[in-house]
């Protein structure tokens, strides 16, 4: 219990030995975390909106004109009995006009040539989630491209692929930041530490001559690094969601998102709990090293 108090009390000390010190290690690293969040904000929501739009991609694939009812029974058994296929929905000749005609109702100059329906019927078929790579599609639609009855199969393959290359350009951006800051979080908290080393070289000294284990001394330094990494990762949470909320009652802000399949949205709990447990455990890492180069220096 009185070791327990030591720590604590030498911990609060080297706190309000360095105020000044502190206040502005603990604002540096509030902006670098806020920096770092609004990269975690901004690929949830990508990732939010890339999940939307998967759920919309679906094979079209045409039929030839005159197909019996039989035929066309036989191919929508036959591709839903496929492994990689989660749903499979057929659009009649009439029904694929009736859409077209909604999509361009404000063009119906277009129509007044039309002589019976050109339009083809089609089955858009969805892929299960595990099936929704370039090649997952390109695959597939391979596969039935042969069957009897089908023309054409359209799925954007296009799209999907420049699709799928953002994201995984926006997962090495945001790695690549992510360290840089985490850098600079741990570099912040480790000059706080070294300048309360120095401070207290005699101290150390003299607590190593009589005995004192390395860490009973590394302790108290060890909790103020994890406490600096609470309190920036905490305030920057906070002065992060405040910028959000600010953000979505900004009017060109919310115009990015007007037809979007889903609605902007904040990190998620889980997301949160583990940006606040990132700032002790980087506060940790930050105080370590130099703890242990410079102890040794000491000898």
């Amino acid at each position: 219990m009185g070791t327990l108090y030591y720590f604590f009390k030498e911990f609060l000390y080297n706190l309000n030995h360095h105020r000044l010190l502190t206040l502005g290690a603990v604002l540096t690293s509030v902006f670098i975390w806020v920096i770092l969040g609004f990269f975690v904000v901004v690929y949830f929501n990508l990732f939010e909106l890339y999940s939307s739009l998967k759920e919309d991609v679906k094979l079209v694939v045409y039929l030839q004109d005159g197909l019996a009812p039989a035929e066309i029974k036989i191919l929508e058994e036959r591709f839903t009995s496929e492994r990689e296929v989660l749903t499979v929905h057929y659009v009649t000749k009439e029904e694929a006009l009736i859409d077209f005609k909604k999509r361009l109702q404000s063009r119906e100059d277009l129509f007044q040539n039309f002589e019976g329906n050109p339009l083809p019927a089609f089955f858009e078929v969805k892929l299960k989630d595990d099936y929704q790579t370039p090649d997952d599609f390109a695959k597939f639609a391979g596969k039935i491209k042969g069957n009897r009855g089908v023309e054409d199969i359209f799925y954007g393959k296009e799209w999907i692929e420049a699709l799928n290359r953002f994201v995984e350009f926006v997962q090495l951006i945001g790695i690549a930041v992510g360290f840089i800051l985490m850098i600079g979080v741990i570099s912040m908290i480790g000059i706080i530490v070294r300048l309360t080393v120095y401070s207290k070289k005699e101290e150390i000294q003299v607590l190593k001559y009589i005995g004192a284990s390395q860490w009973f001394i590394k302790m108290p330094l060890l909790m103020e690094g994890a406490f600096l990494g609470l309190i920036s990762a905490g305030l920057s949470l906070i002065a992060l969601y405040g910028i959000f909320h600010v953000l979505t009652l900004y009017a060109p802000f919310e115009s990015l998102f007007i037809g979007a399949p889903f609605k902007a949205g904040f990190l998620p709990m889980d997301f949160m709990l583990l940006f606040l447990i990132s700032g002790p455990f980087l506060g940790v890492i930050g105080s370590f090293f130099p703890l242990h180069k410079y102890l040794k220096s000491f000898n």
